[in-house]
């Protein structure tokens, strides 16, 4: 297509002046900030100076590492995930696990070593229909949350109304994996997840507390291949309409689990 002079020099004033505006408005925000901080530093805010002593806050580690996933778009080898399971397949004593998204589709399944034979107690800690914000993968868990029973790991729901966000897992009160993965195909095949592994028993410790402290106002569902406490959403006088939503929105995500 050829532009002429005139209509070529109107789309570079164009361009211009809308660079100006853009870097106008972010000196504008930058002196709001300052002019902000100023004020903190004068009234002695305390995330200005926030009481930390990191000699106390922080604990020994033996090694940190870092994984993550492709950096490619759409269709990934699934990096993360094989790692954790890796790494769960080597653990003698236990796997603490908390995870705001459990969704055990096939497309997972396929890449957990075949001779994984863990002798380890499994604990999975999860949102429940009261607090999950996000729909449509807590559909997709309702309708594999059997598949989840059947491993024999003890499975709670976080019952509290606001919803449980973090992700990570403690193997044999040592090695603790934190990032952004969630127990899912999207974080395992679709989205560029990171965990960071950390070889500490002090730091393990601490974390497997904080599950903890999550998990005394979790509901027991399972142990052992069986169910101890009808699920949330099975309560037929707790969030009726919600739980009455996610089941018939599971029937239709179960069909694609590769994606949720």
């Amino acid at each position: 297509m050829n532009y002429g002079p005139i209509r070529i020099r109107a789309m570079f004033f164009r361009t211009s002046r809308k660079g100006k505006r853009k870097k106008e408005k972010g000196k504008r925000e930058r002196d709001a900030l300052a002019n902000q901080y100023s004020k903190a530093l004068q009234t002695e805010a305390d995330f200005v100076n926030p009481v930390v002593e990191w000699s106390n806050s922080t604990t020994p580690t033996k090694k940190v590492s870092f994984i993550h996933n492709p950096i490619e778009r759409f269709n990934k080898y699934p990096i993360v995930w094989r790692s954790l399971v890796d790494i769960a397949a080597n653990t003698n004593q236990s796997v603490f696990i908390q995870s705001p998204y459990i969704v055990p589709a096939d497309a997972l399944k396929e890449y957990v070593p075949k001779k994984m034979d863990s002798k380890a107690d499994w604990t999975i800690l999860t949102n429940s229909t009261a607090s999950t914000p996000n729909v449509i993968a807590f559909s997709g868990y309702l309708e594999l949350r059997d598949s989840i029973v059947e491993t024999g790991a003890k499975l709670y729901e976080y019952s509290k109304p606001y919803s449980l966000h973090g992700k990570s897992v403690v193997y044999d009160q040592r090695l603790s994996a934190v990032g952004s993965y969630n127990l899912d195909s999207r974080s395992a095949f679709l989205n560029t997840e990171s965990m960071v592994v950390i070889d500490s028993e002090a730091f393990a410790a601490q974390l497997t507390g904080a599950i903890e402290s999550k998990i005394s106002n979790s509901t027991l569902v399972a142990d052992n291949k069986k169910y101890i406490e009808p699920p949330e959403d099975q309560k037929k006088e707790e969030s009726f309409f919600k739980s009455t939503f996610l089941n018939a929105l599971s029937k239709v995500t179960v069909y694609l689990n590769r994606f949720i």
